[in-house]
């Protein structure tokens, strides 16, 4: 049977069976969200020590980000990625019901003239990949804070799949900047990276200029998330207190947009 036939029997059968006299009902909603004031922020937290900024680095860039610029908004913990459109925390949802992640969020700010954005150069790449291997990969820090901050809400043994699948993807994006994980390797870039900050920085109060911006969310997620966590094994944050200028730049950060 060819398919000219084949779709006349088709349509044959249907009328037949009078499936185009079927009503199609549409059920009420069984939950319905009530309307926002204003966005809310879904993010991993509370942080280390219960502090309100997030542990999560991505997390805690885009919380600092709408802190510095001033947006009404609205801080919802949650620790459970597969509520976000694309899996991954964070994400915004307007007062629209609209999710945003990622540069989304920076769209939506600066469509509000709050805000420009800053590139992100090799010198946060190589910062990003030391911080996320000092998490994740460092084993002793990863089995005793790591794994438990980000499962926790779940019980044994889905934790320690999501762990190691959470774990994975980390590793899998290591891989995608640097073909061989080499641990000297990374914590020495990432050293020369932090020298060219501070050297960037000097005695300024923020990278952006007069006041704080895109660049100081990005810098501040990765500080304070290297200085706040209280890990076994301390050689990341060990670099970093060598640096005082950022480390006072840091506490700069957390001070103004998170105790006033």
């Amino acid at each position: 049977m060819n398919s000219t036939a084949f779709s006349r029997k088709a349509a044959e059968l249907a009328k037949q069976l009078r499936l185009d006299q079927f009503p199609v009902y549409v059920h009420p909603s069984v939950f319905t969200p009530a309307d926002l004031s204003k966005p809310s922020l879904v993010i991993y937290g509370p942080g280390w020590k219960n502090q309100p900024t997030s542990f999560d680095p991505e997390c805690l860039k885009w919380q600092t980000f709408l802190n510095i610029s001033a947006v009404d908004y609205d801080v919802v913990y949650s620790n459970e990625p597969s509520q976000s459109p694309d899996e991954q925390l964070p994400y915004l949802v307007t007062v629209e019901k609209q999710c945003l992640t990622g540069e989304k969020i920076l769209k939506y700010v600066k469509g509000q003239g709050l805000e420009k954005s800053e590139a992100e150069g090799e010198e946060l790449t190589n910062i990003k990949v030391a911080t996320l291997f000092y998490f994740w990969c460092e084993a002793s820090n990863y089995s005793e804070q790591t794994a438990d901050k980000y499962t926790k809400p779940y019980i044994w043994p889905l934790d320690k799949l999501i762990g190691h699948q959470m774990r994975s993807k980390v590793i899998d994006f290591l891989l995608s900047k640097k073909p061989v994980l080499l641990k000297e390797e990374i914590y020495n870039e990432a050293s020369q990276a932090l020298q060219a900050l501070s050297s960037r920085l000097g005695e300024a109060k923020y990278f952006s200029g007069e006041s704080a911006g895109y660049l100081d969310a990005v810098v501040f997620a990765y500080l304070h998330t290297i200085l706040a966590a209280a890990l076994p094994n301390s050689e990341l944050r060990q670099i970093v207190q060598q640096h005082t200028n950022l480390v006072q730049f840091a506490k700069s950060i957390w001070e103004q947009y998170y105790t006033n």
